[in-house]
């Protein structure tokens, strides 16, 4: 008898342990979606393995979603209530990147709205893209958030949450236990960002031409997002770009020398400047992706001269090359003919008077 009470007493101390333990499991659960709902927004930057964070906000609305009954394979679904809070998402060009993107979270807070009632409420997030050149935005426009509220410590909680991209309700596990899951999943949206390449290159020809010299260059872009840093021959560089969007490169070019700069945005502008005396006497003439460009020769000031591409070129989504040309000929000896010219005139008088005087002999 005494030994039936004992293991009684055990089995109701184990039932109530067990209780217990399935209790506090719920609370932890609550826990996790206490912080707020959450899934990451990323941009893959595999493409831009080179640039920096282009600058993109991401905004977002939450409604109420629509109810859905009952059927053999899904649970019930009830509208959303209240209205849940969700701020914007920013990406700028001082982001670290990791393993070839950049992620943040998204967070739909709930503080504030009471649920009546235990149920799966439905809410729909709708997500507005930014217009950022080069930047590919997926089709995760729409979400669909299913929070899972339950009876916990006497007071409605949501303590699950499960997102996806289709609407349908989630379908019963195959348990016998009417386990409601899905079949599609949503925890990240990502975008895709690529950056551009521009070559300049630098080459020198003529006769008269110095093959050792070498030639200031500048590659001045305009439009960026501040803080925008470009790869010059795969050093980044140190300052990224002005508040007003420009940043300029600097490098000196010999013949058949070139500058790489990766890392460019789709919507940069940019000009190559060549800064050249005029005393040098050099032709200066470009090359833009292989096709000649007209050249603005107006001088900045005596001393030194700007050669530039004719207008702003605008990267456009592409790759290009600058091929810098300057060229320097022999010149021309014709003061070499004038000074000759009074001792050549001399010549032919001579031999005029030579003529004179034969013929004269001959005559007499």
């Amino acid at each position: 008898m005494k030994a039936n009470k004992l293991m009684k007493a055990l089995a109701a101390s184990a039932m109530s342990l067990a209780l217990v333990a399935g209790m506090t499991a719920m609370p932890a659960m609550a826990t996790e979606a206490a912080g707020g709902v959450k899934f990451t927004k990323a941009i893959n930057m595999a493409a831009a393995a080179d640039g920096t964070v282009p600058s993109a906000t991401y905004s977002y609305t939450v409604r109420a979603g629509e109810a859905k009954a009952a059927t053999a394979t899904s649970p019930a679904i009830k509208a959303g209530l209240g209205t849940p809070t969700i701020a914007n998402v920013v990406f700028t060009p001082k982001d670290a990147v990791s393993d070839s993107k950049v992620s943040k979270d998204v967070t739909v807070n709930f503080s504030g709205i009471t649920f009546p009632t235990a149920g799966i409420y439905r809410y729909v997030i709708t997500e507005t893209n930014p217009t950022v050149a080069g930047l590919e935005t997926g089709d995760a426009n729409t979400i669909y958030l299913d929070v899972y509220v339950t009876n916990v410590a006497g007071a409605c909680a949501i303590t699950y949450y499960q997102m996806s991209t289709s609407d349908a309700a989630p379908t019963y596990a195959q348990d016998n236990n009417k386990t409601p899951t899905y079949t599609a999943k949503f925890t990240e949206d990502t975008d895709t960002y690529t950056t551009y390449t521009l070559t300049v290159t630098k080459n020198v020809e003529g006769a008269m031409a110095d093959m050792t010299q070498k030639f200031s260059i500048d590659v001045d872009f305009t439009g960026l997002s501040e803080g925008t840093k470009v790869k010059v021959d795969g050093v980044q560089t140190a300052d990224g770009a002005s508040a007003d969007g420009a940043l300029s490169v600097n490098k000196s070019l010999g013949d058949d020398e070139s500058i790489t700069i990766t890392g460019v945005p789709a919507n940069a502008v940019y000009t190559v400047v060549e800064q050249l005396s005029s005393n040098e006497a050099y032709t200066v003439t470009y090359k833009i992706d292989g096709a000649d460009s007209a050249v603005d020769a107006t001088y900045a000031n005596t001393n030194n001269g700007e050669y530039t591409t004719a207008n702003q070129q605008d990267m456009d989504a592409n790759n290009h090359t600058v091929t810098v040309i300057n060229t320097k000929n022999a010149v021309n000896p014709t003061g070499i003919i004038l000074n000759v010219a009074p001792y050549a005139l001399m010549v032919v008088i001579a031999l005029a008077g030579v003529v004179v005087f034969l013929r004269k002999r001959v005559e007499d």
